[in-house]
Order: C-alpha cells, then structure tokens, then sequence
C-alpha cells in the first residue's frame, strides 16, 4: 500500500493560524522571493494540467512526480513540507522543486493559483495532518487529489462538500487492486455458494513499518512457525498476477465491498477481510481472525517472495480455497511491489478530476471507483 510521508500541516492548526509568524517574515520575503527572482514559476504548455506535489522529497512524493513527468504533464516547481526544510532547493528527478514550510503556506498558494488557475494538489502526507491539509486546500478552493490513509474522513468529505472545490480522496488509490475486489465482488454476487464446503486460507504480508520493528512477539511467533508456513508455501506455491477488471459489472461491484477502507488504519487487512466477505458468498465459512501475518521481513522475502527494496511499500495477500476432499486448490493473489502502481492510479485520478472541473460537475467529491468507471485506465 501506499505509504504516506512528513506532515505539511500542524495538527493543532486551524484557519486562523494560517496567516504567519511574525519572526518568519522576513525569511519568507527574502528566501521566497529569491527563489523567484532565480527561477521564475514557468508557464506549461497549452491545455497541460499543472499539478503540485507535496511532500515532494516523501516516497510516494518522488513516485508521483516520476510518473508526471513520464507521462508529460506539468508539475509545479513549488511544494509545501517540513518547516525544517522550509526555504530549500531539491532536486527531484532532474527539477528544481522550492519547499515552503508550515508559515505564508497561504501567500504561496495565492501566488501559484494567479499563476496556475487551473493547478491541482496531490498529497500523500501523514495521517495525522490530512484533516488540516484538507482545510487549507478547501480554505482556497484548490482541487486537489488525497492518497493518504487515516483522519477524519467524514470531516474531510463535509469540507469539500462546503468549499467550492472539487477533490478526489481514496485512501487506496491503485485502480488494479480495487479491480481485483470488484472482480471477487462480481463472482460473488454471480455464483452464489459455488465454493460451499470449500475451507479458506488465507496470507497476508503487512508492508514492513517502524509499527513492527518492536513486534517482539509477532517476530518471535513468525520465526517458531516458520518451518511450518515454508512447508506449506511449497504445498501452494506462488502465483503472482495483478487483476483487471474487464467486466463494467465488475468495477461497479467494487463499490461494495471498499466502504471501509478510507477508514482503516491497516488498509492491507481492511483489503483481506473485503475479500474475505465475498468469498463468504460463495459459500467459504471463514472469519477474518483466521487470516495469517507474515509481519518479520525475512519471511516476507523468503516466503512471500517481497523484494528487499519493497519491504516499505508493498501489497500481498494469498486466498487458497481447498475442497472438503483436499482434491482441488483454487488460489487468488495479489502481490504489488512498489509505489509505481499507486502513481499511475494518482496521475489518472488527476486527469479525472481535471476532466470534472472543465465538465462544472455538479458533484465535487470523488474517489477511485470513480475514476475506474469513467474508464481513466492507462
């Protein structure tokens, strides 16, 4: 799953706090406007969307920015971070991106919407600031894309809906691993009970975070059993495929089975018991207790087959459906590696939104669901 990356916003933050600090003045006025006289903002090109990535120095930051330029689209040279990193040059795949921190965010804004009009935000900050960033962002009405998980996201819808803004908030923003529920979902709801009898076994690797380094009893217990799940990893073996939905049934059904995933904090397990759910349907007796945690990075290498450079940022998840007889396996898995998925979906999602504000839609607040039914697959 994506990961999120630095707070842009206090948390203890509210509208009236955006105006400045008086003992920042100075440096915004000197270092700001340095940086303009140096590098004055450019103009895109006819009809490109100009889009602005905070966090820009954060994982999915530098992913997103990577994908926009591949994909020939305008990104900003400005992006809000750190106030410890306020006033600085960095050098994101080959462009010089300005960060201005926590103080003036409002002044910069205005200055790059009278240059941008039509700029769209993409943030993938953390959890605990995303209510503030959302209330900047409506504050100015400026779209803008949230990939982050986490916050209060009733809050954050009612905002949107209240401001003259539009923006798209998913906290899941690959558009194949949505597709790959929707697909389950379809199943489900086309043959009911097919798997009736059949038991489930489910694998999940949660991506490897500061959160399990001091999981002593997770690491421990994955270490005891270890000999077990590689004997039973060499019964299942691996299969790896990422699914796309062909069916528009298939992408309306995800709608279903994804409500809860803007508000888990543990989006790789909130995705399993989505699963699980519909293979309920089909007829599996199972409960989301008896899903299985590769948390030790070492098995995550080893057994699940995640790459050490994706220990950070990945999705994995094994569902095995075996008959009352032991006869027949039946297996789905998921296993994304990276954050390139994630910025492909972010890229498309802007492009949508893009698309709704030259529409005047009269709705404003979207996710992915949307983007996938309105056909934004590349």
């Amino acid at each position: 799953m994506a990961s999120s990356d630095e707070p842009i916003l206090d948390a203890s933050a509210s509208p009236e706090d955006y105006p400045s600090s008086p003992s920042s003045a100075s440096s915004f006025d000197s270092l700001f406007q340095d940086y303009l006289d140096n590098f004055p903002l450019p103009s895109p090109d006819e009809g490109a969307i100009p889009i602005m990535v905070n966090s820009c120095t954060g994982k999915m930051g530098r992913a997103v920015i990577t994908e926009a330029l591949l994909r020939e689209m305008f990104v900003i040279p400005v992006s809000f971070g750190s106030e410890a990193t306020s006033g600085q040059t960095y050098d994101i795949c080959g462009k010089k991106i300005y960060k201005q921190g926590f103080y003036h965010r409002e002044i910069v804004l205005e200055i790059l919407l009278d240059k941008y009009p039509n700029m769209i935000v993409v943030d993938f900050t953390e959890s605990s600031a995303v209510n503030d960033n959302v209330e900047l962002y409506c504050y100015f009405g400026v779209p803008f894309v949230l990939g982050t998980h986490g916050g209060d996201r009733s809050l954050m819808h009612q905002k949107v809906k209240d401001s003259k803004g539009y923006a798209l908030i998913s906290s899941h923003i690959g558009k194949q691993g949505i597709a790959f529920l929707g697909i389950l979902e379809h199943m489900a709801n086309r043959f009911p009970g097919i798997f009736a009898g059949y038991s489930l076994r489910v694998s999940d690797g949660p991506q490897y975070s500061r959160n399990f380094k001091n999981a002593g009893r997770g690491k421990d217990r994955g270490r005891k059993n270890g000999r077990g799940r590689e004997k039973v990893w060499n019964e299942v073996g691996r299969v790896a495929s990422l699914w796309k939905a062909s069916s528009k049934d298939a992408v309306l059904a995800a709608t279903r089975v994804i409500g809860s995933l803007d508000e888990s904090k543990d989006q790789s397990y909130t995705i399993a018991k989505a699963a699980i759910a519909c293979f309920k349907k089909m007829g599996v007796a199972s409960n989301t207790n008896q899903v299985e945690l590769y948390r030790d990075p070492k098995l995550q290498q080893e057994l699940v087959g995640i790459h050490k450079e994706h220990l950070s940022c990945h999705e994995y998840q094994l569902f095995g459906l075996t008959s009352p007889d032991k006869t027949d396996l039946f297996q789905f898995q998921l296993k994304v590696g990276g954050r390139s998925m994630y910025a492909r979906g972010t890229i498309d999602a802007v492009k949508f939104l893009a698309k709704k504000i030259k529409e005047q839609d009269g709705k404003k607040l979207y996710n992915i669901i949307d983007v996938l039914q309105a056909g934004y697959i590349e």
